[in-house]
Order: structure tokens, then sequence, then C-alpha cells
């Protein structure tokens, strides 16, 4: 049996694990390049995916024996064809709950930077106003209310006064008392809000939801702040909304392409806006040093669990 696990190194709860129970592990970097991936995933029963590297349909076409891949974090999709995974039975667990708190402080420092044009005047971009928007007591809306969308609605409300409104696939009734949320639709969130926070999984019903419809009206100056999968967001329709000014400004964590192409190699046509009313961060909002032990720890604990299963 062979484990293969990628990231800075093999964590020591896995380690020990193996050398007891005699597992083989092959430990390969962080962004392994995709003929080295292809040539190591031949061997693995296994994998930890805890590096950036994408297991594309390509890829796991090689995985002849993979039997399972743990991921560290939610957004599996992101890094791994899912579909591929179903279609040859691979199972593909993930974390959730384990980094709801960093993505979420982290979406807020991004909605401070467009909205109090911080980012703006700390890349020397020149501004044509010195006024900016508070986030404090404004009305803001928040797409998906799982982890991070819960924790996020938690600090909105409670640290910044925020009269906030949701839309979740399920409504959550309990967050609704506590924190006197509204649930709407995803129309009403986006005309009514100052600030919408994309915080959705991606799934077959939220590619693409985020669109011209949804970004096309609401009040001025209007932001939207994305931790989601960016294949929430229609790009065509988010540089339409940049573009006419329907957007005030966007930041994005997590880009159509990682890593981030040059402006003049991007097909979006997003990136040329990038330091003006766009901001693109490099998919870093879940990787505070608290949030990957906590990713960590679960995604090895997920492993073990299927290993011990198996055995």
């Amino acid at each position: 049996m062979r484990i293969l696990v990628s990231g800075g190194s093999v964590p020591a709860r896995l380690a020990d694990y193996c050398r007891r129970r005699d597992v083989e592990v092959d430990h390969v970097g962080p962004a392994p390049a995709p003929d080295e991936l292809r040539r190591r995933v031949t061997a693995a029963d296994y994998y930890l995916l805890g590096g950036d590297e994408r297991l594309s349909k390509d890829v796991l076409a090689a995985a002849g024996r993979l039997r399972c891949v743990s991921f560290m974090g939610v957004g599996a999709g992101s890094f791994v064809d899912l579909e591929a995974a179903r279609e040859r039975g691979i199972r593909v667990l993930t974390t959730p709950g384990t980094n709801g708190a960093a993505v979420a402080e982290f979406a807020v420092g991004l909605a401070l930077g467009v909205m109090r044009r911080i980012l703006p005047d700390l890349g020397g971009g020149q501004q044509r106003s010195r006024a900016s928007t508070e986030l404090t007591g404004a009305r803001v809306g928040v797409l998906g209310l799982g982890a991070s969308g819960s924790a996020l609605a938690g600090i909105l409300a409670r640290g910044f006064g925020c009269e906030v409104l949701y839309h979740s696939r399920t409504r959550k009734p309990r967050a609704e008392r506590e924190l006197g949320l509204a649930h709407v639709g995803p129309a009403e969130l986006f005309t009514r809000s100052t600030t919408v926070f994309v915080c959705c999984a991606l799934n077959e019903q939220t590619a693409g939801l985020v669109d011209d419809r949804l970004l096309g009206a609401g009040p001025a100056p209007r932001y939207l702040v994305s931790t989601a999968d960016p294949r929430v967001i229609d790009p065509a329709a988010l540089l339409r909304a940049l573009e006419t000014g329907a957007l005030t400004g966007a930041a994005m964590d997590g880009f159509y392409q990682e890593p981030l192409p040059s402006a003049a190699d991007d097909p979006t046509g997003l990136l040329r806006l990038q330091g003006g009313p766009l901001f693109v961060t490099g998919h870093i909002g879940a990787s505070s040093a608290a949030s990957w032990s906590r990713m960590e720890d679960a995604a090895v604990g997920n492993l073990l669990a299927v290993l011990d299963q198996e055995a």
C-alpha cells in the first residue's frame, strides 16, 4: 500500500501511523509538475492533498490504483476534477468547518480594502475621490451560509452592526434569530445590498449563478467580495459590471486560472482591471497557520478512518 502526500511535509500523525502499519509514504512537494504528478500518482492507493497541484482528468486517468483523496479544505472542486473522480470510483473527502473563521475574516479584510479604498491607495493607483464607503452599519448580503458564510454573518452583524441579508439553499432559522438575519432571494440580495459576499460552494446549481441579472442593478456605490470558487461568478458579467460602473469595485480570493496569468494572457479580460476596480488574491483566505493546522488534522483523520475501515 502506498500513500501519496503533497505539501510542505508529511504530517507527524500520518507518518507515525504509516511506520506502525508498515505503509509506504511517497511525499511530493507542494506544486509538482503535471508530468511528475502523473508518474507519482500511478503507484498511489491513497492521496493526502495538501499542495497546490491539480488532479485533472488526465492525471486521474493515470491513477489506476487510487481509491481515495483526502483534501485539506472544503473547495476540493478547485483542485480535483470531481466528475472524473466519480467516474473512476475515487472518493474525495473534505474538511468542512475547519477554515470558516479564517475565510470569514479574510473576506472582511477584502471588503474593507475595496470599500475604504485601502487597496487602491496602497497600490499607488490614482483615485478619483478620497471618499470611501463604511462597512459599519451597511446593508450587506451573504450568498451561501455554510461554515464561512455563517462565521462571516456573525462578524458583520455583531462586529460591524450591519443589516445582513442572506440567501442559502436551506434557511437557517437559528442564525436568523440569533443574528437578526433576513432570508431573501438572490435577486433581492443583490439589489438591496451595498456589498455582497459570495461564499457558496460550487455545484451544478451555483456554477455561473452570479450573472448579468444579479450584477446589473443595485445601490451605489456597490461592491462584490468573493471567497467562493470563481466559477460561481460569470466572468463576462463581472467584467461588464466593472466596466459600466454597475459595480464600484470587486475583490476575489482566487481566479479562474491558477497560478494567476498575466493580464495579456487572461482570456477573461478581467486582470487588466487589477489594481483598479478589481483586486484578486491568490486563494489564500483559508491559509492562516491555525486554519491550516485544523484542516491538516481533519484531513489526516479522514484518511486514517478510511484506512482503518479498509484494513
